[in-house]
C-alpha cells in the first residue's frame, strides 16, 4: 500500500443563515463542475468551488478561509436533510430529508441575489415522498439505482431514471426508533449492505 500525500487544503469558512440551519447532514462533490455542495439539516445548501480560477489555489496554507455565501434553501420539512448525493447520469444533485420528500436539483441553477425575506429556494423538482420517513439512502456506484430504508422497516429500491421501484423487502435489521441505518452498494450494484442498532441491544 502507497502512503497517501497531502499536496494542500484549503478550508472554507460557511456564510450560513443562523436560525434553523442545524448541523451540516451531507457533502456532495462535483468533479465535473469543480464544485461542492454542503448541505445543512434544515436544508441550507451552500455551494463551494473546487476548482477553476475562482477556487484556492492547490498548496495554499492549510488555514486559508474563504468565505462561501449560502447557495439556495431546500423546500420546507418536518424533519431534517439528511440525505445529499450526484446522479452523474442525469447531471442532477439528488436530496431526501429524514421525512420523506425526495427531491432533485441541477448544480448549474444559479441563486437570485438574497432579499430581506430570506435565502431564494432551489429550484428543484419533487420526485416523490416516503410516507413512513426515510432513515436511510444511498445511491449505486453508477448512479442507476437509489436505496432507501424506510421508517416501516423496509429497504426501497428505485431507478433513478424514471423513478420506478424495482422492489420493497423488509429490512434484515430492526434499529431502534429515530436511529440511522446505514446503506451501502457493492460497485458492481448486485448487492447493497444495511447497518443499524438493533432495537433492545
Amino acid at each position: 500500500m502507497q502512503n497517501l500525500v497531502v499536496l494542500g487544503d484549503a478550508r472554507h469558512s460557511l456564510t450560513l443563515e443562523e436560525e434553523g440551519v442545524g448541523a451540516v447532514s451531507a457533502v456532495v462533490v462535483d468533479q465535473a463542475h469543480d464544485l461542492a455542495f454542503v448541505l445543512t439539516e434544515g436544508g441550507q445548501v451552500a455551494r463551494v468551488r473546487t476548482g477553476g480560477p475562482d477556487a484556492p489555489e492547490r498548496g495554499a496554507p492549510s488555514g486559508l478561509a474563504v468565505g462561501v455565501p449560502a447557495w439556495g434553501v431546500l423546500p420546507k420539512t418536518s424533519e431534517p436533510w439528511r440525505f445529499g448525493f450526484l446522479l452523474t447520469t442525469q447531471d442532477r444533485l439528488l436530496f431526501v430529508a429524514s421525512s420523506g420528500l425526495i427531491v432533485t436539483a441541477s448544480p448549474e441553477w444559479g441563486a437570485r441575489p438574497t432579499g430581506a425575506s430570506g435565502l431564494p429556494e432551489v429550484e428543484c423538482e419533487v420526485i416523490g415522498e416516503v410516507g413512513d420517513g426515510i432513515s436511510g439512502a444511498a445511491v449505486s456506484a453508477d448512479g442507476q439505482l437509489l436505496l432507501l430504508a424506510t421508517g416501516a422497516g423496509t429497504l426501497l429500491a428505485l431507478t433513478t431514471s424514471s423513478w420506478s421501484v424495482l422492489a420493497e423487502v423488509p429490512s434484515p435489521a430492526r434499529p431502534a426508533a429515530g436511529s440511522p441505518v446505514h446503506l451501502s452498494w457493492r460497485p458492481d450494484g448486485a448487492f447493497a449492505a444495511s447497518l443499524a442498532a438493533e432495537s433492545g441491544s
